[in-house]
């Protein structure tokens, strides 16, 4: 093995997250604010001391800690841009709307500075990156919204309905605007980074979602053979780790590497199934299966995908598919939770089975009606939605 990979796999970052706990004993949870009473304490000390913290925090995923000691990093030396960036990551992986919005704030304000790293030389995409970032998760909330205020428009027959179309336009307006605004940072990106998986992904789901396709395409296409190259390389990491180790490698060891390879994954997922509705929508079919087929091909428990790829097959004439495929669905849904979606498939089976020369399995309202279980009891009623559900998520 490399001195390369080995100084990588014998001690991963995260693993670090719990050191603390042991610097100072006898201080609480929190035990940096035993340094704000040392005399001794000089104000460079705290703040190498409140930066280590933070990085380890950060490191191990406790984001809100990191958050604190880079902000107690800034108390001693308020102009560090290191620190602010610092700040403004720690705030992105935070991710509610409020932080999203703060680290937004501390980039604008940071991204024109000088990045010059002393060994590792210009790093400005890295903070480039964050805020485009930022632009795109601030947008999964407005589609997340959108997809709440449309499904209450469907099914609450009490509902201002021109009050929540008019919510939906504010939010489809603010969920383009944010998609827009992330690809010239991701483009600035790929400029020193030209293979950033991140800036690729980034910039196949702005181009995917606000109608520019053919750019999209190209931008998915490309994240997707890199992603798989990662996924490899992680690996080939693991196995190399394990032989080092002769086969002794912790669960939390094998955790990290496996975090990495479902990280790149799921992201991959994700662009399938993008890809998957934008090929349906251009009515190229066979390759609508096709994205479906690398959804499953990954996780075969994608619900969505087994419905998308049957209407595609049955957009073929290949109706026998169609069945299989809404049969699985009906199979590994839960009857309760998703009762209206389950009605739309039967409905859909019904006809494929008839398309396909088959006898349809529910061919009457009541006997469709028999085959879902009873309606779960009346619950209490829900406590009245927040403004962020259907609103501005960050209150805007």
């Amino acid at each position: 093995m490399s001195a390369a990979i080995r100084s990588r796999l014998i001690l991963p970052t995260a693993f670090l997250a719990v050191a603390l706990a042991f610097v100072l004993p006898g201080c609480g949870s929190d035990c940096f604010s035993c340094l704000d009473e040392s005399p001794e304490a000089d104000a460079a000390a705290r703040s190498d001391y409140y930066q280590e913290a933070a990085k380890t925090y950060y490191d191990g995923g406790k984001y809100d800690a990191a958050a604190r000691m880079w902000r107690k990093v800034l108390v001693e030396t308020p102009d560090d841009q290191w620190a602010r960036f610092g700040l403004a990551k720690s705030l992105h992986m935070i991710g509610t709307p409020q932080s999203l919005r703060q680290s937004e704030v501390i980039l604008k304000e940071i991204i024109n500075l000088d990045w010059t790293h002393p060994t590792r030389g210009n790093v400005k995409f890295e903070v480039e990156t964050t805020l485009a970032n930022v632009y795109s998760t601030l947008s999964d909330y407005y589609d997340r919204d959108i997809r709440l205020l449309e499904r209450r428009l469907a099914n609450d027959p009490n509902a201002d309905t021109q009050q929540l179309q008019q919510q939906v336009q504010r939010q489809k307006c603010m969920h383009e605007q944010l998609l827009r605004s992330s690809i010239p940072v991701w483009d600035a990106v790929l400029c020193q980074s030209s293979e950033n998986p991140y800036a690729l992904a980034g910039l196949s789901k702005a181009y995917l979602m606000t109608g520019n396709e053919s750019i999209g395409i190209h931008y998915a296409n490309r994240y997707i053979r890199i992603s798989k190259k990662s996924q490899a390389g992680w690996r080939r990491e693991l196995k190399a780790w394990e032989e080092f180790m002769k086969g002794k490698v912790t669960r939390q060891q094998r955790a990290f590497y496996m975090e990495k390879i479902h990280g790149a994954r799921d992201k991959e997922l994700g662009v399938h199934l993008l890809l998957g509705s934008v090929y349906m929508r251009r009515e190229q079919f066979s390759k609508a299966v096709g994205e479906y087929d690398a959804v499953l091909a990954l996780d075969s428990a994608t619900t969505a995908a087994y419905v998308e790829r049957a209407q595609a097959y049955a957009a073929l004439g290949l109706y026998p598919q169609s069945v299989k495929d809404l049969e699985q669905y009906l199979r590994i849904t839960d009857p309760q939770e998703e009762r209206r979606a389950r009605v739309n498939a039967a409905d859909l089976l019904d006809r494929y089975r008839r398309l396909a020369g088959q006898t349809p399995l529910m061919n009457t309202p009541a006997r469709r009606a028999a085959s879902f279980p009873p309606p779960a009891a009346p619950r209490a009623p829900a406590a009245a939605p927040s403004a962020q559900a259907y609103g501005n998520p960050d209150g805007r």
